[in-house]
Formats: structure tokens, C-alpha cells, sequence
């Protein structure tokens, strides 16, 4: 590898991490890389701050997904998924449904001082469905979760059988994900 093919992923992975956006793989590694440590969170309390003060539109699923990362920071189980879940908002794989939930579980979750257990449990069904469909799956029907129930459902039937849920929902889209009775899977 020449040095300047390998200089291109370095730079745009220390410009994902240094500005939490990813334009591509690389930026988008360092931007969940840099939410991995109090930066990213910081940063983008920050940014979305700003934005609000001037007026333009913050993304309050952003922020909200900043302070649980804050609140987290030294729990890494549960560090990595807001993290994870600001790349999919970033990338357009959160439902505006799923959002507002988010939205409204960390600020519950910031309130009291500790994670929500309903949060807490879409956490775990996320490094579920992240460990049996693997990174591009988990985003691909991710766009399709519409409430922690569907996430569950979907995360208990990654596990049975991963491919059958990928391609349900992938195959499916919306026509199939939102007449699936989920709640019953």
C-alpha cells in the first residue's frame, strides 16, 4: 500500500472523528469512535447547542443521545449505543417514531440519573440485532423500527434465524415491517 492510498482512510477517518460526521466508512468509524470517548458527546452538545442559539435546528435526538452518552461514559457496555444510534440519525436510519422515543427515554434516563430500563433494554436488543446481522443488516432494518417493541421482536427473530429477519425487512420494506403484528413474534 502506497503511502498516499493509505493516507486518504487515515484523513477521513480523523475527520469523522474530530467532526462527528461521516461522509463515509471511514469518517463514520471515527465518528462513533470519538462517541466513544467524552469528545464525541461533548462535541456534539456543543454543535447542537450553537445551532439552537442561532436559531437553526438542532437535532434533539442528537443532544439527547449526547447526555445519555455523557450519563454512560463509564459504563462501556452501554456507552456504545448512543454512540452507534447518533451514526444511524446521522446516516438516516432512525424512524421519526423511534426518535421521539429516544428523545424522550433519555431525557427520563438524564432526569433520574441512570438509564431508563426501557432504554436499557433497546440498548441490548440493538448489540443483539448488531451481533447476529452484523453492522450493514443492523442499518438496513433499523430504518424500519418504528418502537422499542419492533426492535425486540426484530432482535429476538435475528437471533432465531438472522437471515430471515434481514430479509423480511429488506425485502418487505415498510409493506411488510408495519403490518407484522410485532408485539407477537
Amino acid at each position: 500500500m502506497s503511502k498516499k492510498t493509505g493516507a486518504a482512510p487515515t484523513k477521513r477517518f480523523s475527520g469523522g472523528f474530530v467532526t462527528g460526521n461521516g461522509g463515509s466508512t471511514e469518517a463514520l468509524a471515527g465518528a462513533i469512535s470519538s462517541d466513544m470517548f467524552i469528545w464525541g458527546d461533548l462535541r456534539d452538545l456543543a454543535e447542537q447547542g450553537c445551532l439552537k442559539i442561532s436559531g437553526d435546528d438542532a437535532d434533539p435526538v442528537v443532544a439527547a443521545l449526547a447526555g445519555i452518552g455523557l450519563l454512560t461514559e463509564a459504563v462501556d457496555a452501554a456507552d456504545w449505543a448512543p454512540a452507534v444510534l447518533k451514526a444511524f440519525r446521522k446516516v438516516g436510519a432512525l424512524t421519526e417514531s423511534f426518535a421521539s422515543y429516544l428523545v424522550t427515554a433519555c431525557k427520563k434516563s438524564i432526569k433520574n440519573k441512570r438509564l431508563d430500563k426501557g432504554l436499557s433494554s433497546s440498548f441490548a436488543d440493538l448489540q443483539n440485532l448488531g451481533d447476529n446481522l452484523g453492522t450493514a443488516r443492523t442499518v438496513s432494518t433499523f430504518k424500519y423500527v418504528e418502537t422499542p417493541e419492533d426492535l425486540s421482536a426484530l432482535s429476538r427473530i435475528a437471533q432465531q434465524n438472522p437471515n430471515a429477519a434481514y430479509l423480511m425487512v429488506k425485502k418487505g420494506g415498510a409493506d411488510v415491517a408495519e403490518p407484522v403484528p410485532w408485539t407477537q413474534v
